[in-house]
């Protein structure tokens, strides 16, 4: 399950309160293939919240749909996701964004 302080960062981060689970998720599944159903599941919330970070990251290059299942395309932009979510503990609490 995601942690309010986790949708606040990836809100104020990545400009999605998901996005940065699921690029998180989608890193945790290494070269392997897999599905908005899957990525769904592993962090507990719908396939239509999973949909729409899938689709950035693809119109960023960095994963190809093939064949209804989704592979990511080799960047080190996975590495620094690896990295910030190792280093996030250490950051503390994330205080809340006021409302625009």
């Amino acid at each position: 399950m995601l942690s309010d302080g986790s949708k606040v960062l990836s809100k104020a981060l990545f400009g999605n309160g998901y996005f940065f689970a699921v690029a998180t998720a989608v890193a945790e599944f290494g070269d392997g293939s897999f599905t908005q159903r899957m990525v769904a599941r592993r962090l507990g919330i719908t396939d239509n919240l999973v949909k729409p970070n899938l689709e950035r990251l693809e119109a960023a290059d960095l994963l190809k749909l093939r064949h209804e299942a989704w592979e990511r395309v080799p960047s080190p932009y996975w590495r620094f996701l690896a990295n910030l979510d190792r280093e996030l503990p250490a950051l503390g609490g994330v205080r809340q964004l006021p409302a625009p």
